[in-house]
C-alpha cells in the first residue's frame, strides 16, 4: 500500500506521476481535515445528536480518495477537493461544487444501508440523484460531474 497526505491508499502511486500525486493533495487534504469530526462528543450540537464513527468516517473517506484516484487513472481528470462536512445522525455528508455542476453524497451511519447521492448543474438542466454503495466503483459520468 502507498500512502498520499498520511492515508493509506488502494493503489500503488508511482513517485514519477507527479501530476497525479500534486492534483490529488488537496483531495487528501479536506480528508485529513475533516478527520476532526472524530473527536466531537455526544451531543455536539446541542441537538442530541450522536458523536462520528470512525467506521462510517473511514467508508466516506475511503470513497472520496478511492474515487480521486480512478478517476486520474481511469479517465485523466482530477477531482476537486470536497467539503466532508457532519450531517445528521451520525451521517457524513460529502460535497463538491466545481464550476457549474454540483454533487453531493450522504454516507449513513449505518453501514449496510446505501449512501444517497444528488447532482446538477446551475440550471439544473443536467440532474441526477439515487442510492450508491460506496464500496463499488463509481460511474464516469457521476464522477464527471466532479472532475476538473
Amino acid at each position: 500500500m502507498a500512502t498520499m497526505a498520511g492515508r493509506e491508499v488502494r493503489r500503488p502511486i508511482s513517485a514519477a506521476d507527479s501530476t497525479m500525486a500534486d492534483g490529488l493533495k488537496p483531495v487528501f487534504d479536506a480528508i485529513a481535515e475533516s478527520r476532526a469530526i472524530l473527536a466531537w462528543p455526544d451531543n455536539w450540537d446541542g441537538e442530541g445528536s450522536p458523536r462520528y464513527d470512525d467506521a462510517t468516517w473511514n467508508r466516506a473517506t475511503a470513497f472520496v480518495g478511492d474515487n480521486a484516484i480512478r478517476l486520474w487513472e481511469d479517465e485523466g481528470k482530477l477531482m476537486d477537493a470536497p467539503d466532508i462536512q457532519p450531517g445528521a445522525l451520525g451521517r457524513i455528508v460529502i460535497e463538491w461544487s466545481v464550476g457549474d455542476r454540483a454533487l453531493i453524497v450522504v454516507i449513513p451511519a449505518n453501514a449496510g444501508e446505501q449512501a444517497e447521492f444528488y447532482g446538477h448543474d446551475d440550471e439544473r438542466t443536467i440532474t441526477i440523484k439515487g442510492e450508491l454503495n460506496t464500496a463499488s466503483p463509481q460511474s464516469p459520468r457521476l464522477l464527471g460531474l466532479i472532475a476538473l
